[in-house]
C-alpha cells in the first residue's frame, strides 16, 4: 500500500553550478592529458578511485550519493567542494513525466567540452521554453561558437519536445531536399517523396502542419552557406525558397521552434523580429574573460590571477574562441608561452579568423598543408590510414602522425576518436585556397597543388563526392569558363596533359584524373584528348561517353568506370559480406567487390533471366536458378561451372525460392511445388490458394514455407508433411512478397493494398499493419540481426527501413529512379544493397545514416524506344543514357545526345522540328536538326513511360505522377491541362489523326478515350493489361490495341472488337500503323516482328532475327521500311517489299573504341568489363 507522499530520495547531487565546475575540470584534463579525447567512465573511475557505477551516478545527477563521494571526485581534479556545489535530489513526484522524444542529431557537434555562455543559454531557454518563440537566429562571425551553443542548448531542452532534429546547411542542400527530410522525420517516415506536394510552397505548408500538431525543435546550422557573398542576407540563386520557409515558420501559428545559425542575418528576420515578438535573433559576442581564460589554460598557457596581458589578449581577439586557440598556439610556438612578448610585437589587430588562418597556414610545413587540404576534400572525419593513402608523394606513418599532432595542437584540426576533421570555418577557408590556387596553376600552366590533391574523389561515398563536385570542381570549371573562352580552356587542358608525360615527378599524381574529371563535368568537346602514358587517379567516369579515347599504357588508380551490369533481378551478399552477387535478365551472374565496386568475374550459363541465387555456408560456391529451369552450381575460387541440371520443375514459375537442397516455386495451377534438387524428386504439392501465387519464401530453418497470392492471403506450410499450418487473412489485394525473420518467428508480407503486415508464425496472429506503398514489384527482407526490416513499394524507387522494436519507419532511402528489383542486407546488417532496372544501378546504403554509400551504374544497350522523323529518313533511338540519331541506312549514328541514366522514350513532333526524349522523371526537348537542347519541359516523381505529340505539333501528352495524363504547350512550356481518372501508371497515350481525341492505357487494366474539347472521358474499356502501345485508325472511330498475344481493333464508341490479328506466341509489346494506312507492324515478347494487312487482318510476314523480346516498331515516312528494336540492343531495318533485313544498327557503347592497350592498375575482370562496353586492347 502506498502513502501517496513523494518518495524520499537520500544523499546529495551536484547542482548546476557544481556540475559545470566539475565538467570544466574534466575538460581541462582531457585537453592536457588525453589529446582532447573524452575521458571514459572507466578512466574517471581509475582517477577518482570510485567504482564505475558511482561515477555514472555523480555525472547523471539523478540519484543521490553521500557527500564524501563528491569530495573525492572533486579532489581528484584539484577542486574544492563548497555548499553551492551540491543539494538534495528532487523528489520523483515533483519531476515532470518524461516526454517521449524522437531525436536525430544529424551532424551536430560533440559539446561534452563546452566553455561558459551561461547567460546566452539562459536567454535562449527562456525564449524557446517559456516565451514559445517560433523562429530564432543565432548570429556571429566564424569561430564564435554558434554551432556549439545551439547544440548545447538543444541537449539541455530536448526533453521539452516531441521531436528534435539537427540539419547542417554547410553543403548548401536544396530546400526541397531539406523539407523532404524534415517531413519524413516528423511523420515517422510515413511520408514519402511521392506523397509530398510537388511545389516548395506545398511542402512548406506540410511542414508547418507538423509543427502545429507536434512540439518540434528544428535546428538548421551554417545558414550562411545558402547566402550570397558580398550581399548581406541575400540568398544564392536557386536558394530563395529558404526565405519563404523562414517567413512562413515565423508568421504561422504553431507550437514549435526553428533555430538558425548564421554569420549574417537573412533579410526576412529583420521585418519579423522583436523583443516581444515570436521571432528573435541573438548576436553572439566574444566569450567573457573568465571563459577566455579557461580556453587559454586548456591550450597550455600558464596564467596568473592578475595577468593584465591575459585580458588584453582576450580583448584583441574579441573573445572569439577559435581565434584564442589559434593565437595561443602562436604564443607557445614562437614566444615560448610569453603573452607579453607576443603583445609587444603589435602584430595582431584582429579583423577575423581568416586573417589568423592565413598567418597559420603560411607557417605550416608542406606536409601539414597537404593534410589540411585533404581533410577539407574528404569533408568527413577520416582515419590516419586513409590520409596516408591520399597523400602524394607517399609519406611515412610516423611523419604523418607528427603532422597531425602539430595541427591538433594548433587547433587547426580536431580529433574525433580515431579520426580527424576540421571546423566548418577552417574547412571553408582551405577549400577557398584550393580553388584559388588550382585555378591559378591551370591558368599559368604551372602545376603543383593541382597534382597533389584530387578535386573530387571517385572512391568517396556518393553524398561526399556530390558535395566535392558542387563545392570544389564546379567552381573551378565555372571560373575557367567565365574568364577564358572554351578554346583557351581547351588549350590549357591539353598543354597540362602533355606536360604530365614529360615530367616524371608529375606522372604519379592527381593531375591526370583532375583533368579527366573537369572534362567530363564540362560541356567541352572531348575529342582530341590523349591520355596515353598518363596516371589516371581518382577519376569518376560512370556515365561518361569516352568514345575513341586513348588510355594506352596509362596507370589507372582508384578510378570508377561504368559497369556492364543491367536488368538485375536478384542480389545477395556472400557470408563474409565483402562480395555482392547479382543475376540479370540475360542469364548472367556478376560478382563485385563491395569495398570499391570493382568487378571480380561474370558467370554465363543461363539462357534467360536469373531468378534466384544462394551461397553455400562456407561462401565457396553459389547455386543459381534461372527462368530456363536450369539449376547451376558455381565454384567461386576456380571461377567455373561445377554442375548444371535442367528439369521441368515448373512451367515458367512466377516466383522461386532456394534453401540448401530445397527448391520451391509457384505453378500456373495456383499451387506451390517443393523439390529436392539433389534427388530431383518432388517433395510435396501445396494446394489451397485460389489464385496465382506471387511469392514464396522458405524459412531459415528450412522447415517452413510461406506463400503469398493474388487471393490476398498468406499461407504457412510444413514442408516435410506438406500440411497447411495457418492461413493469414487481412490483406485486401494481391500479396506480392513474403519473408521470414531470421529466427522463424515472424512473417512479413507486402501487398498492393499499400500495407505491410507482420504475422506471428506460432499463433497465426496479425501483429501489426504498417502503411507501405505496394506494387507487383514490391520486395521485403529482414536484417540478419532482426533489428530492422526493409521494404520497397511502388515505382517511385523508395525503400523504407522499419524498426521491428517500435514498428516505426526509421529511414526512407530515396535515390533510385524507378521500381526496385531486389534488396539484400549484408551479414552484419549495416549495409543494404538495392537494384533498379529503370536506372540500371546498384546502390549500397548505410542503414544507420540512411545515406547512399556508393552507386554502381551499369549500361543497358537495349533500344527502349525508336522513332522515325515524319519527313525524312532520320531515326532516333534511346539506349541507356544516350539518344542516337541515324541517317538511315547509315550504320553509324551521326549525333549522340546524352541523357540521364535510365529507360526512356523518344518522339518527333509531326512537323519534324522537335525531338522529345524522356529520362525517368524528365522530358527534354531538342532541336531535331541541330541537336541543341531547347528546354526541360517536365519533371516528375515517377517514371515517364509515354510521349505523344499532337498532329499540329503544339502539344505534348505524357504521363503525370498522379496517374493522370498531362498536356503541355511546346512553345510556352506550360502545363495546359490534366486528364485524371486512371488509378495506376499510364503506359501509353496517342492522339487521333484530327487531334480532337486522345486515348490512354494504364496499369490498372483500363483504356480511356478523352474528348479534348471538354476534357471528359467519353469511353473506357476494362481488362486490357500491359498495353504499351495504342493507335487510332485514320478515321478516328476505332483503336488498335494489343491484348495479350493478339491485337484488337476496338470501336471507340461501343468497345466492340471489330477485327482481331492472331499469330504471336507471346505478349504483343508494340504496334505501328504505316503512313499509307495499308500495313500494321507488331513487336512481341516472342522475339519476332509481324507485318499485317490492315484491311484483311492477314499476317503478311514474320520477321525473325532478334535474340530477345522486341518492344518497339515504327514505319519509315515512305512506308517502305520497318525499324524494330528491343532488349538485344539492336535496331533492325526490314524491307517491306523484299521482306528482308536490310541493316542491323547497334548504338555505340560508352567506351566504344577506347584504347586500353598496356594499361596497368586494372584487373582482368575490369578489363573484360571495359571491353564489353566497347574498349579495345591490341596484342
Amino acid at each position: 500500500m502506498t502513502s501517496g507522499q513523494p518518495r524520499r530520495r537520500r544523499g546529495v547531487v551536484l547542482t548546476a553550478a557544481g556540475r559545470q565546475k566539475l565538467q570544466d575540470a574534466i575538460q581541462t584534463r582531457q585537453e592536457e592529458d588525453n589529446f582532447g579525447e573524452k575521458l571514459t567512465i572507466e578512466a574517471l573511475s581509475d582517477r577518482t578511485k570510485l567504482d564505475a557505477g558511482t561515477v555514472a551516478k555523480v555525472l547523471d545527477g539523478e540519484e543521490g550519493v553521500d557527500r564524501r563521494t563528491l569530495e573525492r571526485f572533486f579532489n581528484a581534479f584539484s577542486l574544492e567542494l563548497t555548499q553551492d556545489d551540491y543539494g538534495k535530489p528532487i523528489p520523483t513526484s515533483e519531476k515532470r513525466p518524461a516526454r517521449e522524444t524522437r531525436i536525430d542529431w544529424g551532424e551536430a557537434v560533440d559539446v561534452s567540452i563546452f566553455y561558459g555562455r551561461t547567460a546566452e543559454l539562459e536567454t535562449l531557454a527562456q525564449w524557446v521554453v517559456f516565451d514559445r518563440c517560433r523562429l530564432i537566429a543565432l548570429l556571429g562571425m566564424g569561430g564564435i561558437g554558434k554551432t556549439s551553443l545551439a547544440a548545447r542548448l538543444g541537449e539541455q531542452i530536448q526533453g521539452e519536445f516531441d521531436y528534435v532534429v539537427w540539419r547542417s546547411l554547410r553543403e548548401a542542400p536544396p530546400l526541397k531536399e531539406i523539407l523532404t527530410n524534415l517531413i519524413q522525420f516528423l511523420s515517422n517516415q510515413q511520408e514519402t517523396e511521392s506523397d509530398l506536394p510537388a511545389s516548395l510552397g506545398g511542402r512548406i505548408t506540410k511542414l508547418v502542419e507538423y509543427l502545429r500538431s507536434h512540439r518540434c525543435l528544428l535546428i538548421l546550422d551554417n545558414a550562411e552557406s545558402i547566402l550570397q557573398e558580398g550581399q548581406a542576407g541575400v540568398y544564392r540563386e536557386g536558394y530563395e525558397g529558404y526565405g519563404e520557409l523562414l517567413k512562413r515558420v515565423g508568421e504561422a501559428s504553431h507550437q514549435s521552434c526553428l533555430i538558425v545559425t548564421s554569420r549574417e542575418k537573412p533579410r526576412e528576420l529583420s521585418a519579423m523580429e522583436g523583443e516581444a515578438l515570436m521571432v528573435r535573433s541573438l548576436p553572439l559576442r566574444g566569450v567573457e574573460n573568465t571563459d577566455g581564460q579557461e580556453i587559454l589554460r586548456a591550450k597550455g598557457l600558464h596564467l596568473s590571477e592578475t595577468n593584465d596581458e591575459r585580458d588584453e589578449l582576450i580583448h584583441r581577439c574579441a573573445g572569439n574562441p577559435l581565434a584564442l586557440k589559434l593565437v595561443a598556439t602562436t604564443i607557445q610556438e614562437l614566444f615560448d608561452g610569453d603573452i607579453a612578448e607576443f603583445l609587444n610585437q603589435e602584430t595582431i589587430a584582429f579583423e577575423g579568423v581568416r586573417d589568423l588562418l592565413d598567418q597559420h597556414f603560411d607557417r605550416l610545413s608542406e606536409l601539414e598543408q597537404s593534410v589540411m587540404y585533404w581533410l577539407a576534400i574528404n569533408r568527413e572525419p577520416v582515419s590516419v590510414q586513409e590520409l596516408q593513402e591520399d597523400i602524394v608523394p607517399p609519406v611515412t606513418k610516423p611523419r604523418l602522425l607528427e603532422a597531425l599532432k602539430g595541427l591538433v595542437g594548433r587547433s587547426l584540426i580536431e580529433k574525433t576518436k580515431t579520426n580527424f576533421t576540421q571546423q566548418t570555418v577552417v574547412m571553408e577557408y582551405v577549400i577557398e585556397r584550393l580553388i584559388e590556387q588550382s585555378y591559378a596553376e591551370i591558368d599559368n600552366l604551372k602545376i603543383s597543388l593541382f597534382n597533389k590533391c584530387a578535386l573530387i574523389k571517385a572512391s568517396s561515398k556518393d553524398y561526399i563526392r556530390d558535395t566535392q563536385l558542387r563545392l570544389i570542381l564546379k567552381p573551378i570549371i565555372d571560373s575557367l569558363l567565365n574568364l577564358k573562352s572554351k578554346k583557351a580552356f581547351d588549350e590549357r587542358m591539353k598543354k597540362i596533359l602533355e606536360s604530365l608525360k614529360d615530367e616524371s615527378l608529375l606522372q604519379s599524381g592527381y593531375a591526370g584524373g583532375n583533368i579527366l574529371n573537369i572534362l567530363c563535368n564540362s560541356d567541352l568537346n572531348l575529342q582530341g584528348y590523349n591520355f596515353s602514358h598518363t596516371t589516371i587517379r581518382q577519376a569518376y567516369l560512370q556515365g561518361s561517353l569516352l568514345h575513341n579515347f586513348d588510355f594506352s599504357h596509362s596507370v589507372v588508380i582508384k578510378s570508377i568506370f561504368t559497369n556492364t551490369q543491367h536488368s538485375i533481378r536478384f542480389l545477395v551478399f556472400n557470408p563474409g559480406g565483402d562480395i555482392l552477387v547479382a543475376g540479370n535478365d540475360m542469364g548472367e551472374i556478376s560478382l563485385w567487390q563491395v569495398a570499391d565496386g570493382q568487378p571480380i568475374l561474370t558467370f554465363e550459363g543461363h539462357a534467360s533471366r536469373v531468378r534466384f541465387i544462394a551461397f553455400s555456408s562456407d561462401g565457396q560456391t553459389i547455386t543459381s536458378v534461372g527462368k530456363d529451369l536450369k539449376i547451376c552450381l558455381w565454384d567461386l575460387k576456380k571461377g567455373r561451372l561445377i554442375n548444371a541440371s535442367c528439369q521441368k520443375y515448373f512451367n515458367d514459375s512466377a516466383t522461386l525460392c532456394l534453401h540448401d537442397q530445397t527448391l520451391a516455386g509457384a505453378s500456373l495451377d495456383n499451387t506451390v511445388r517443393v523439390w529436392n534438387v539433389r534427388t530431383e524428386k518432388c517433395l510435396c504439392i501445396l494446394e489451397g490458394h485460389t489464385k496465382v501465387v506471387k511469392s514464396v519464401a522458405i524459412s531459415p530453418s528450412g522447415k517452413l514455407l510461406a506463400s503469398g497470392s493474388a487471393d490476398a492471403t498468406v499461407r504457412l506450410w510444413n514442408i516435410q508433411s506438406g500440411q497447411e499450418i495457418h492461413t493469414f487473412e487481412g490483406h485486401t489485394k494481391d500479396v506480392c512478397s513474403v519473408a521470414f525473420s531470421p529466427d522463424d518467428d515472424l512473417i512479413a508480407s507486402v501487398s498492393t493494398d499499400n500495407t505491410l503486415r507482420l504475422w506471428n508464425v506460432k499463433t497465426g496472429q496479425l501483429l501489426s499493419t504498417l502503411q507501405n506503398n505496394g506494387s507487383d514489384s514490391s520486395k521485403i527482407v529482414f536484417s540478419p540481426n532482426k533489428q530492422v526490416l526493409a521494404s520497397s513499394g511502388s515505382e517511385d524507387g523508395i525503400i523504407k527501413i522499419w524498426d521491428l522494436r517500435t514498428l516505426r519507419c526509421l529511414r526512407v532511402l530515396s535515390g533510385h529512379k524507378t521500381f526496385i528489383t531486389s534488396i539484400s542486407f549484408s551479414p552484419d546488417s549495416q549495409t543494404l544493397a538495392s537494384s533498379s532496372m529503370g536506372d540500371d544501378s546498384v546502390k549500397l546504403w548505410d542503414i544507420t545514416r540512411g545515406e547512399c554509400l556508393s552507386t554502381w551504374h551499369g549500361y543497358d544497350n537495349q533500344a527502349s524506344s525508336i522513332a522515325f522523323h515524319p519527313q525524312n529518313m532520320m531515326l532516333a533511338s534511346r539506349h541507356g543514357s544516350i539518344v542516337a540519331l541515324w541517317e538511315v541506312p547509315s550504320e553509324k549514328p551521326f549525333r549522340i545526345l546524352q541523357e540521364d541514366y535510365g529507360w526512356g522514350k523518344v518522339s518527333f513532333s509531326q512537323d519534324g522540328s522537335i525531338l522529345a526524349s524522356s529520362s525517368n522523371q524528365v522530358v527534354t526537348l531538342w532541336n531535331a536538326n541541330t541537336g541543341q537542347r531547347l528546354r526541360t519541359l517536365h519533371e516528375n516523381s515517377a517514371q515517364i513511360r509515354c510521349l505523344s505529340f499532337s498532329p499540329d505539333s503544339k502539344i505534348l501528352a505524357l504521363e503525370s505522377d498522379d496517374y493522370s495524363v498531362s498536356l503541355w504547350h511546346i512553345e510556352t512550356g506550360k502545363n495546359l491541362k490534366t486528364l485524371a481518372g486512371h488509378t495506376s501508371n499510364i503506359l501509353s497515350v496517342t492522339f487521333s489523326f484530327d487531334g480532337q481525341t486522345l486515348a490512354s492505357s494504364s496499369n490498372d487494366g483500363s483504356i480511356k478515350i478523352w474528348n479534348l474539347h471538354t476534357d471528359k472521358c467519353i469511353a473506357f474499356f476494362l481488362e486490357y493489361k500491359r498495353v504499351h502501345s495504342l493507335i487510332f485508325n485514320h478515321d478516328g472511330n476505332a483503336l488498335l490495341v494489343p491484348s495479350g498475344k493478339i491485337i484488337k481493333l476496338l470501336d471507340i464508341n461501343t468497345g466492340e472488337s471489330l477485327k482481331e490479328f492472331h499469330g504471336h506466341q507471346d505478349w504483343v509489346l508494340g504496334i505501328a500503323l504505316s503512313p499509307n494506312n495499308r500495313f500494321m507492324a507488331s513487336a512481341s515478347d516472342d522475339y519476332t516482328v509481324k507485318l499485317w494487312d490492315v484491311d484483311t487482318g492477314q499476317c503478311l510476314e514474320t520477321f525473325k532475327g532478334h535474340t530477345y523480346w522486341v518492344s518497339n516498331v515504327v514505319f519509315s515516312p515512305d512506308s517502305l521500311l520497318i525499324a524494330s528494336g528491343g532488349k538485344d540492343g539492336t535496331i533492325k531495318l526490314w524491307d517491306i517489299e523484299t521482306r528482308q533485313c536490310l541493316k542491323t544498327l547497334i548504338a555505340p557503347r560508352p567506351y566504344e573504341g577506347m584504347n586500353i592497350t598496356g594499361v596497368t592498375g586494372l584487373s582482368e575482370a575490369q578489363k573484360a568489363s571495359l571491353i564489353a562496353l566497347g574498349a579495345v586492347e591490341s596484342e
